[in-house]
């Protein structure tokens, strides 16, 4: 099978993002990447995702980087308002830890990009969600 490519949407994607937080002003970095064909395959299989069952929500992957923590909530609330938003999972801080918080929010594929990435993956990989993570 050929190796799909779905770089463009992963790069829309995020530009979308960055011209929300950027609205606001706030100071931040932002990452993204699409999971390789090779971790695709590997999870699937790892994690027993399926068709009819439980499905891999982490085909794109965004992640934003905060500099000061009062921003978490307030740029957490706007992608909470948004109609892509379908639901999110936050690790608890411990005082015997030093970590960063930790939340992802899962997110639906605008359904401009739904076409191309079912091209791309989800018509070879129904244990596919059309969802990205925003960390």
């Amino acid at each position: 099978m050929q190796q799909y490519n779905i770089d463009r949407v992963v790069r829309e994607i995020s530009k979308n993002i960055d011209e929300k937080i950027q609205r606001i002003g706030l100071m931040y970095r932002i990452f993204s990447r699409p999971k390789d064909e090779e971790s695709l395959k590997k999870k699937i299989l790892e994690k027993n995702y399926s068709k009819d069952g439980k499905k891999l929500q982490d085909l794109i992957g965004v992640r934003i980087t905060l500099y000061f923590y009062d921003d978490v909530d307030l740029v957490r609330e706007i992608f909470k308002k948004s109609e892509l938003y379908i639901n999110e999972t936050v690790d608890p801080i411990t005082d015997e830890e030093f970590k960063p918080e930790r939340i992802n929010l899962i997110l639906k594929i605008p359904d401009e990009y739904l076409e191309e990435i079912s091209l791309a993956v989800l018509d070879n990989y129904p244990s596919v969600d059309n969802t990205f993570e925003l960390q």
